[in-house]
């Protein structure tokens, strides 16, 4: 099956969390989508590069089987692929680290198939 990985990685804590739900994914062996393996834009680059990663990243999304998205550090550009996905009929499984007790959002968890906070759930 293919999956799309949504996650933020633009601070240590980040990508910490960024690499290892990568990991756990592909461990799984489906097929993972990464932005960030794909094509990562830098402060910079050209607008074209820009517009290139958005389009490879909805054409990504509307591809997959499934979307795994990371909502911890509540990226907006995370939370807005979650978003195109459930618009798309894309199954999302939420992956919520840092959650704790706390309730989780409402707009998601209705999004959402399932809610994980630990890489074994996951």
């Amino acid at each position: 099956m293919k999956c799309y990985f949504a996650a933020p990685w633009f601070s240590p804590q980040q990508q910490v969390i960024h690499d290892k739900v990568l990991a756990t994914i592909k461990s799984s062996h489906h097929t993972v989508f990464s932005p960030k393996e794909e094509i990562e834009v830098r402060p910079g680059d050209p607008p074209s590069k820009a517009a290139l990663a958005f389009s490879m990243n909805c054409n990504a999304i509307g591809k997959s089987d499934f979307m795994v998205c990371v909502t911890d550090y509540k990226d907006v550009g995370t939370i807005w692929e979650a978003g195109y996905a459930y618009r798309a009929n894309i199954p999302i499984i939420y992956y919520a680290e840092t959650l704790g007790a706390n309730r989780f959002n409402i707009m998601l968890a209705q999004s959402g198939i399932l809610v994980v906070q630990t890489q074994e759930a996951l």
